[in-house]
């Protein structure tokens, strides 16, 4: 009877050890299913290296951006707006692993968990993917941006939609360039959109501005003396862009007054500035449902005062990337609440079923009565940049930023939002070396407005 008992004790481990077998393998097959579909082995589904057929990939309206016609993937007919969704799409490469051709290979290729691939392989059918983006908008960013390197990002703070997205430099997906060392690309495969890491400047005073809210009691009434200079007490000097005299937290933040960031820094700390900064995403790397981004940098603590001084003027080792410094001021915008963004719009079978589902719930970041004096600080700041006549005109709030780096002239950053219920877009531009933010942006933000108001 022992040997039996330890026979069917050793039946029974087998079994076991064959079920968890069994179970991680449908696991795996029905995660990673489309990759197996996709393996190079699959010749017949594959001429010199590509897909022979590979899915449609159009604008939120329709127009087509990507296209497989016998055999060969073209893209869209306007050069500019080709290259600047480059990132996006992606190429015939693969090498954007961040892209669309890239993340949804499977899904363009008809890939399906019960039929595998046999839709393309039988019907010669393919499934469109719709985007989110709008192709006009993308050519007006395209246009404005022209030559210059960075990243602009549109989105719809309302439904979350990304209505633009151009990173730069970038070339032409349907003429590649023989050789990408020289170092206009460099960088070439990040998609500065997404996952570009810069000093954010004093776009990041906004969170700094959220923070103080948060934590000292009566900031809003206090007064600070700006002289062009700030000597931190047994630390270093805080220099200004001006000489604003006696001002508050608001005008200081409107005319982006150095001297009152600095002060509140280091009153704040940089425990309570992180815990802030994370509430508005950084320290995390994010996703958009296949895709991800960088939600940027902020250091927990720091021992020398007078970085934690620069830290709440978004420079010493503070990063962001531009999405995520849109999203900054999308919170603002929803009153506190963040709509998670998103790029597929839709997608249709091979047979024209629609089978997507956008469900995306929005967050909490701060209180509903900080995010009202954000809005009115943000108000403030966008007459300062853009006078009342187009502030008034767009419903514009904004915050610029010009940040220090160690060589060349400063990055220009520009993030903002429409506080308006018709035109709810909020947007960042951000040019590399730009120098001033306020006239490095000026053009580009106005072209988007101006499309967003058609």
């Amino acid at each position: 009877m022992k040997k039996i008992g330890k026979r069917a004790l050793c039946a029974y481990i087998l079994l076991a050890v064959f079920s968890v077998g069994l179970i991680f393998f449908y696991f795996r097959f029905c995660v990673g299913g489309g990759s197996w579909a996709l393996s190079p082995y699959n010749q017949h589904i594959y001429s010199q290296g590509n897909l022979k057929n590979t899915g449609t990939i159009t604008d939120r309206n329709g127009v087509n951006l990507a296209v497989t016609q016998d055999g060969k993937r073209t893209y869209y007919s306007d050069k500019s707006v080709r290259k600047s969704l480059l990132h996006i799409i992606g190429d015939n490469s693969g090498n954007f692993g961040g892209s669309i051709q890239t993340a949804y290979a499977d899904t363009l290729a008809g890939y399906s968990l019960f039929n595998g691939i046999e839709t393309l392989k039988e019907w010669n059918k393919v499934p469109t993917l719709q985007l989110t983006v709008d192709i006009n908008l993308q050519k007006a960013a395209a246009q404005s941006f022209g030559s210059k390197s960075g990243a602009v990002i549109c989105y719809n703070y309302n439904t979350g939609e990304i209505l633009c997205s151009l990173s730069a430099p970038n070339y032409d997906p349907q003429n590649k360039p023989g050789d990408l060392s020289d170092k206009k690309y460099e960088g070439i495969y990040v998609n500065r959109a997404f996952s570009g890491l810069y000093a954010p400047g004093s776009t990041f005073k906004i969170i700094t501005a959220a923070c103080a809210l948060e934590n000292l009691e009566g900031i809003e009434s206090e007064e600070f003396e700006c002289n062009g200079k700030y000597q931190i007490p047994n630390g270093g000097v805080i220099t200004c862009t001006g000489k604003h005299g006696k001002i508050d937290l608001k005008t200081g933040f409107s005319v982006s007054c150095n001297v009152v960031f600095a002060q509140i820094a280091v009153r704040l700390g940089a425990e309570k500035i992180n815990q802030t900064a994370q509430k508005f995403g950084f320290n995390d790397i994010h996703t958009i449902e296949k895709l991800t981004y960088s939600g940027g940098y902020y250091k927990t603590e720091y021992k020398d005062i007078t970085d934690l001084a620069w830290s709440g003027i978004g420079q010493s080792t503070v990063l962001a990337s531009p999405i995520n410094m849109m999203l900054c001021s999308s919170a603002v915008a929803g009153g506190g609440k963040l709509k998670p963004p998103a790029i597929i719009k839709n997608v249709y079978s091979p047979f024209g079923i629609p089978t997507k589902i956008n469900v995306g719930i929005k967050n909490g970041v701060i209180e509903q009565e900080i995010a009202r004096k954000l809005n009115e600080m943000m108000q403030m700041a966008a007459v300062h940049t853009f006078g009342k006549t187009i502030t008034d005109k767009y419903s514009l709030r904004c915050k610029t930023g010009t940040a220090e780096v160690e060589e060349g002239s400063p990055h220009a950053w520009l993030t903002a939002f429409c506080d308006d219920a018709a035109h709810p877009y909020a947007f960042c531009i951000m040019v590399e070396h730009g120098g001033s933010a306020a006239s490095s942006t000026h053009g580009i933000a106005t072209a988007l407005l101006k499309q967003l108001y058609k």
